[in-house]
């Protein structure tokens, strides 16, 4: 005869006064609409950054030292001026798709046809 334990799970309930709480995921993920918003746009900012690092990978001292002066910053050395360029113009790339993506948002708005009563749908 062989004998074995089996493994009890027990749900945590919380109680009233931790309901209402901010509560975070178990993996610790953002929990709220604002934490994932932040998380995406920190995504989008990296991809920026890492397509304007692979630009720049080829890049000799001569063609860095002249791109340098064309975004106003001092050369230093040839890695610390790819990263520094390359932050710079993906600030400029995360901007641009930030203003075009705020001009998306307010065509779907103006797309929109809102409604104050019944009365209104009818004549519509």
């Amino acid at each position: 005869m062989r004998k074995s334990f089996h493994e009890v799970v027990v749900e945590d309930v919380p109680d009233d006064d931790e309901v209402g709480k901010d509560q975070t995921k178990e993996d610790g993920g953002p929990s709220n609409i604002v934490d994932i918003a932040h998380e995406l746009e920190v995504v989008q900012m990296t991809k920026f950054r890492e397509k304007r690092l692979k630009e720049l990978r080829q890049v000799k001292k001569q063609e860095m030292e002249d791109i340098c002066s064309e975004e106003g910053i001092t050369y230093v050395k040839l890695d610390q001026a790819k990263a520094d360029v390359a932050e710079i113009r993906a600030r400029r790339d995360y901007a641009a798709w930030l203003k075009e993506k705020d001009v998306v948002d307010d065509d779907e708005d103006r797309e929109l046809h809102y409604y104050t009563s019944a009365e209104d749908v009818d004549d519509a």
